[in-house]
């Protein structure tokens, strides 16, 4: 499922003191399955993630700067644009010995 890309990890529950468990349940906002007491104490849900980054992820980063991220664009654009000039002159030379094949061979 594509959702899980963006949502890697799992539910658990922390303990919570009293007061806390309190002030949640008065909060119309909070599911009634997102807290729960029983004889261990009071509980609320607490999404736990595990810390997965992008090769390319330069954002509040350690070892990564904005001087870095600017870095990578200057090379991707090097990047994209020499592999799209070589394409275009490799897509041009077939066409000109294409049309020289068929202006030499046809006279």
């Amino acid at each position: 499922m594509v959702l899980n890309l963006f949502f890697e990890g799992s539910w658990s529950w922390v303990q919570i003191s009293k007061e806390e468990y309190e002030k949640l349940k008065a909060n119309r906002t909070i599911p009634n399955n997102d807290i729960k007491i029983n004889k261990k104490g009071q509980f609320k849900k607490h999404w736990s993630y595990a810390t997965k980054f992008h090769s390319s992820s330069y954002g509040f980063r350690p070892g990564r700067s904005t001087h870095g991220a600017l870095q990578a664009i200057k090379n991707w654009k090097k990047t994209l644009f020499g592999f799209l000039i070589t394409m275009f002159e490799k897509r041009l030379t077939m066409l000109i010995e294409d049309v020289y094949e068929i202006f030499f061979y046809l006279t």
